[in-house]
């Protein structure tokens, strides 16, 4: 029994060679992305002077996504070795 949703956006705009990957860097389940990117937004718009610089921001974001999936991918693996052996 899976909690993986049939028809999400994965599967309708991923190419299919694409959606184990997108399944298993957990990148259909954004939580744990806005839960490292909102605190690190908001630190920033409370440090700027005025409006915050968007390359910044878009910086924080790309590092919420990056910093965000190794943690699955060695959990996984971990795991997995622990099974096999």
């Amino acid at each position: 029994m899976t909690d993986i949703r049939s028809g999400d956006w994965a599967e309708r705009f991923a190419p299919a060679a694409l959606v184990p990957y997108i399944r298993l860097a957990r990148l259909d389940r954004p939580i744990g992305t806005w839960l490292l990117l909102f605190p690190g937004w908001w630190a920033i718009a409370l440090a700027a002077p005025g409006w915050p610089d968007w390359r910044l921001m878009a910086l924080f974001g790309v590092g919420a996504v990056v910093m965000r999936e190794p943690s699955h991918f060695s959990g996984y693996s971990w795991r997995w070795a622990r099974r096999c052996c």
